[in-house]
């Protein structure tokens, strides 16, 4: 569904929704629950959990960033190495600030929600080394979320967005994940149920926030919360809901985001050059390319790097047994 939201902004964008920022967001408060899930309740050894999202992330970002300064170098764009490096360290929302990383014609400006994420990834790792009880761990991430949220609120009055673009920045997106990842904690421990009718209110309710005609500050203040819930409540749909949700092309798609995400970015920048309606040629292209980078090279990098860490732990785990 996330994916579907930012393909839909970008190619098939109507003018009362920003569908893209929806779909960014749902990829957060899924992102939240999912590491909270590994990280807090299975206690996922953290070398295994950094390897396992390193085989997810890297190559493929590698590889694409490499591409895109590539092919920037190449028709004679300007940039420096240091953006080049900044985006391979997550560290572009922030440095450097000239050019921002939403300035420039080298297509990577989706990389902020990376910079977000893994940010988010090594927080709440670094947690898991310092607090124990799951109530300690609740707490904390609640307060980072809404710690967040009066950030956004913050730099909202004070800033110039345009200038800024301060909800690109992990103190204001990370709400997202946070609440989500601590209302996450809070529906395991005590297997909170709802009505099957109250998520797809929450989602619809988060949905609003994002019309064009609503006041912007709107889009940062609610959803964060409306959307933790929705996710963490949507083994409790209708059942017809969770049929729609279980269809084979929509797993499909969930599984070749994370490549679509990245080679989409170019063809939407760009998609001014191709010729027809975007929900055409461009659209077609950009899953074409980001099913391509799933199946030849994100699937296969990533099962390589996972097996082998596997052999690693078994010869491991075997010398110690001989001992």
């Amino acid at each position: 569904m996330a994916i579907l939201c930012v393909l839909t902004g970008h190619f098939l964008g109507t003018d009362f929704i920003k569908e893209d920022r929806l779909g960014v967001d749902i990829f957060f408060v899924l992102s939240g629950m999912l590491m909270a899930q590994l990280l807090f309740e299975k206690r996922i050894n953290l070398k295994t959990f950094y390897l396992r999202r390193f085989s997810r992330i890297y190559p493929t970002l590698f590889v694409f960033v490499a591409c895109m300064f590539l092919g920037a170098s190449i028709v004679g764009w300007e940039f420096s190495g240091f953006e080049v490096l900044t985006n391979l360290t997550f560290l572009r929302t922030y440095i450097p600030t000239n050019p921002h990383i939403w300035e420039g014609f080298v297509p990577v400006k989706n990389l902020w929600s990376l910079n977000v994420e893994e940010h988010a990834y090594v927080i709440m790792s670094l947690m898991t080394l310092f607090l124990v009880a799951l109530r300690g761990i609740r707490l904390a991430l609640l307060s980072i979320g809404v710690l967040s949220v009066l950030i956004s609120i913050y730099y909202n009055a004070t800033q110039d967005y345009q200038q800024t673009y301060f909800l690109l920045r992990t103190e204001s997106a990370i709400a997202f994940v946070a609440l989500s990842a601590s209302y996450r904690l809070i529906q395991h421990e005590k297997n909170l149920r709802v009505n099957p009718w109250i998520p797809l209110i929450t989602l619809a309710a988060a949905t609003l926030c994002y019309l064009e005609q609503i006041p912007f500050w709107i889009s940062f203040v609610f959803p964060p919360f409306l959307l933790a819930f929705t996710v963490n409540h949507l083994q409790d749909l209708p059942p017809v809901f969770k049929r729609l949700l279980s269809l084979k092309i929509l797993r499909l798609f969930g599984l070749w985001s994370y490549s679509i995400y990245l080679w989409q970015q170019p063809i939407f920048e760009y998609k001014w050059t191709i010729p027809g309606p975007d929900f055409a040629i461009p659209l077609f292209l950009a899953i074409a390319t980001g099913v391509l980078s799933f199946t030849f090279f994100e699937s296969p990098s990533r099962i390589a790097i996972n097996d082998w860490w596997a052999r690693r732990v078994q010869r491991k785990t075997a010398a110690a047994g001989m001992l």
